[in-house]
């Protein structure tokens, strides 16, 4: 029987396996002691005498009735570290958008936003994970490597889908502020902190006490949405925010086939399930669809020191995808509490407690698994806690230090269900089983002069793996009960940020970033494995802990007169042992030629998620321009290049240029937000992996204008690929298109009355 473990930050009940008693606990603390030594002591002898300013927390402002010239005048603050560092001198590069920005744009939802705005970020679709982000370079096929925060906390999934209501639900009504930061976020926030990190922070009732109202309503799929957020402040440092959504939409008849109706392989698998007419999968897929019933309800209080929030939600989502249709359910519950007890001037603790509560499954249409008229659910549950420990001193002067650690259980179950009645009757592709971990971090940032400030920090991570059970099975094989080995990680991150001037900043850091294998993986892996043993070939390689080295160097300059901003990045990523799904063929080296035969003639396919063999290479750069030309007229322009040297396929354009041209008039009762998006065709990949398609390139422009009916009403009308420009954005399934792209190329036109009172 399941049980939701609720821990105080005094009495954590133990959790960490049998084994960490046994031998670890003396290599951990040599560990914690070798970082404090090598990190801190050496730079606390550094003879400039300039003490560490506190910078200003630019959050506590009303940031969206502020003017142009004052919002450049003041450094953002940025979650990237443990504390509140200014934007401009943090590790990587982050922008910073505000809620008042995407209300006026035609941005609705988190992979809009990474799609229109953020050059180092790049989105696309697969089949059963919906929408998904790639990053520099990278494209991950279940959205693993991209996580996406809430006031800090990581609410990425681990049983299998990593965030994907989070990418495509419509709702943005709680969000005061969004951060998109790029690089590695490990020191901060662990495994899967991979190629950048999202984090939305919450609206508050004393910033926006009052009633919000958003009425939205969708013309191609039939969207219909309402969403109401409420703002009350009951005294100073204490307010309560509250916000609920609903919405539903039919979806539409996709038109953007990709030659699926005449694929050979298509009309083939169609054959062996009885002459399947694949004009009916046509026929039936339904993009842009939700499904029933859909809401989100979010609660964030502010009381002192004290700030909570839960957050429940339910999205049933079309799979975007022809190969397999039906939709994806999830179902979640998040919470968080965080306490900071400032013990003194110089001294805080903050204490960290949240946990996450997923149900998820498939519900396979009957187009996709004719053996079921009614279609078939499978899926499975998550449920996951962490409580974390920060103390950070400024006694020593120059020197911002935090010392803490991080413990947390999670459990996963295939074919159970924590939020409705257990009606599944497949495991799908999650896991059964649990773990623990353990971390213990530590990082300085250090004053060296007025101009020169450094920082160094270490993290340790352990993952005690407990016993799991893959339910997949092929040709009557089901592995047995199996524990995967324990793992551990330490991640280090260095860096310098110096000030040339007022408004000019160069940064140079070194970050790692690392992932273990996900629960979910362990599933087809130990399948083939146990198939593999049965007819007596080499097992599998173990799967191991993908790392990530990059190397970034940012200049930020500011123009404040002339209103105009400039960011130039170059980066050098370093993949290891990165973790993919492969389809294996004979004599790839995953296993022995006679092995692949014996596999193939068993099951009838060979795939699963491995280590890819080697090292990979991301070389690129970045730019991005903002400059208000006049009060009414604001020009905004990102680039990216990249160049891949990939031992797999390449899924991720190897440039991007995204535009943006937003224009007020009538004393800005009338905004008109234009964006651009443009990728060029040509991607190096075999014609045997990449279909034609995809030679050509994509060219995008969505379109918001937006009329203030009264000082508390406004109108907005949003067109979505305003040209119906029919070219995918790179992917996973880069031969396969209709794979989670079904119904890109259509026109999509939303109507939307916002009240604020």
């Amino acid at each position: 029987m399941k049980t939701v473990l609720l821990y105080g930050a005094l009495g954590w009940r133990p959790i960490l396996h049998a084994r960490f008693a046994t031998g670890s606990v003396g290599r951990i603390r040599s560990t914690i002691g070798v970082c404090l030594v090598v990190l801190f002591q050496p730079l606390l002898l550094w003879p400039s005498p300039v003490d560490v300013e506190t910078p200003k927390n630019a959050d506590t402002e009303n940031l969206k009735h502020m003017s142009l010239e004052d919002l450049m005048q003041i450094n953002v603050l940025s979650s990237a570290s443990f504390f509140p560092v200014q934007s401009d001198k943090n590790p990587g590069f982050a922008q910073t958008f505000s809620a008042a920005e995407i209300e006026d744009s035609p941005i609705r939802t988190i992979g809009d936003l990474i799609d229109l705005k953020c050059p180092s970020f790049a989105l696309g679709g697969s089949p059963r994970e919906g929408l998904q982000m790639g990053g520099r370079g990278i494209t991950s096929e279940n959205t693993w490597r991209t996580l996406y925060l809430i006031d800090g906390h990581n609410t990425n999934h681990r049983v299998h889908f990593g965030m994907l209501e989070a990418v495509s639900t419509p709702v943005l009504g709680d969000i005061k502020s969004l951060e998109v930061i790029t690089g590695p976020g490990a020191i901060v926030y662990g495994s899967g902190a991979f190629d950048g990190f999202i984090n939305a922070i919450p609206r508050n009732g004393t910033d926006d006490a009052g009633l919000t109202t958003t009425l939205e309503y969708g013309f191609k799929e039939d969207l219909r949405k309402l969403e109401v957020g409420y703002g009350y402040s009951y005294g100073p440092g204490r307010d309560i925010y509250i916000d609920a959504a609903y919405f539903t939409s039919d979806g539409f008849e996709a038109n953007d086939k990709w030659g699926y109706e005449s694929s050979k392989a298509n009309q083939a698998w169609a054959a062996e399930l009885g002459n399947f007419d694949t004009k009916a999968m046509i026929r039936t897929a339904r993009p842009y669809q939700f499904v029933g019933d859909n809401y989100r309800l979010a609660t964030y209080v502010n009381c002192d020191d004290l700030k909570v929030h839960v957050i429940f939600g339910e999205t049933d989502q079309d799979m975007f995808s022809f190969n397999e249709q039906g939709y994806v359910h999830s179902q979640y519950l998040l919470w968080q509490a965080k306490y900071l007890s400032e013990l003194n001037p110089a001294n805080s603790l903050e204490y960290i407690l949240n946990g996450e509560l997923f149900d998820e499954y498939y519900l396979w249409s009957a187009n996709t698994l004719p053996a079921f008229d009614l279609g078939a659910k499978s899926g499975g549950d998550e449920m996951g806690t962490e409580g974390k420990l920060i103390y950070r001193t400024e006694m020593i002067p120059r020197n911002r230090i935090a010392l803490g650690g991080a413990v947390g259980a999670r459990d996963m179950d295939s074919m159970e269900q924590l939020f409705r009645k257990n009606d599944l009757i497949g495991p799908g592709n999650d896991a059964t089983g649990a773990y623990n971990s353990l971390a213990l971090f530590g990082e300085d940032f250090i004053a060296l002069t007025e101009d020169l400030t450094a920082y160094a920090g270490l993290r340790y991570d352990k993952l005690f793996q407990e016993t799991y059970q893959s339910l997949n099975s092929a040709a009557g094989v089901t592995p047995q009960p199996f524990t995967p080995d324990d793992l551990d990680h330490v991640s280090p991150r260095v860096g310098l940020s110096y000030q040339l001037g007022r408004n000019d900043t160069v940064k140079l850091s070194y970050q790692q970033g690392f992932r273990f294998p996900e629960p979910a993986m362990y599933g087809w892996h130990e399948l083939f494995d146990n198939v593999l043993g049965d007819g007596g070939f080499e097992r599998l390689p173990t799967l191991k802990t993908e790392t990530l080295d990059s190397i970034e160097l940012n200049y930020i300059t500011k123009f404040p007169e002339e209103r105009l901003t400039l960011s130039f990045n170059l980066f050098h990523n370093t993949y290891k042992d990165r973790l993919t799904w492969v389809w294996f063929n004979r004599g790839d080296g995953y296993m022995q030629p006679e092995g692949w035969d014996y596999a193939v003639k068993k099951v009838g396919w060979v795939g699963s998620y491995v280590n890819i063999d080697g090292t990979e290479y991301v070389d690129g750069g970045e730019t991005v321009l903002g400059y208000a030309i006049t009060d009414d007229l604001y020009f905004n322009v990102g680039y990216q290049l990249v160049h891949i040297d990939n031992l797999d396929v390449v899924r991720y354009p190897n440039q991007q240029v995204k535009l943006n041209l937003k224009s007020q008039f009538f004393s800005g009762r009338l905004v008109c937000d234009v964006y651009y998006i443009a990728n060029p065709g040509g991607i190096d990949n075999s014609d045997t992996v990449q279909n034609p398609i995809y030679d050509r390139s994509r060219s995008m422009i969505d379109l918001a204008v937006s009329y203030k009916l009264t000082k508390d009403t406004k109108l907005k009308l949003v067109a979505e690929n305003l040209l119906e420009d029919d070219v995918p954005p790179p992917t996973f399934n880069m031969d396969s298109p209709q794979s989670g792209h079904v119904g890109w190329d259509a026109r999509r036109i939303y109507l939307t009355m916002i009240t604020h009172f």
